[in-house]
């Protein structure tokens, strides 16, 4: 990572460390389960970040801490469709599709609200 950057994720924007302050967290089993576990999963997305602002999140492995993906928008919203994404259809031509098809483990979603203004 470029100094510039760092410094700027950690000054001016702070938002690093990602494991503490403004960041909040999820704990989301992208692993093999029944159909009735990932029912419960999606009912957990849906109830924990019910009304969350639009934001940015950052998925890590459970086991290593490695951060796997970045992303930003609606941040419900998306945790939902990446969920899908590791049990449904793949379409190739998406790299989110392969990779959440790929990366079927414990993760760890860390996410906080990005103001606009």
């Amino acid at each position: 990572m470029g100094k510039s950057f760092k410094r700027l994720l950690l000054e001016e924007l702070s938002f690093l460390p990602y494991t503490g302050g403004n960041w909040h967290v999820i704990e989301i089993d992208h692993s093999e389960c029944l159909k009735s576990e990932r029912k419960y999963i999606r009912s957990k997305i849906n109830t924990q970040l019910k009304g969350f602002p639009e934001g940015i999140y950052i998925y890590t492995s459970k086991n290593t801490k490695e951060v796997l993906y970045v992303g930003e928008g609606d941040i419900k919203t998306r945790m939902i469709r990446h969920y899908r994404k590791t049990y449904g259809e793949i379409d190739k031509k998406k790299a989110s599709h392969i990779f959440f098809n790929n990366h079927k483990e414990e993760m760890l979603v860390y996410y906080r609200e990005v103001s606009s203004s």
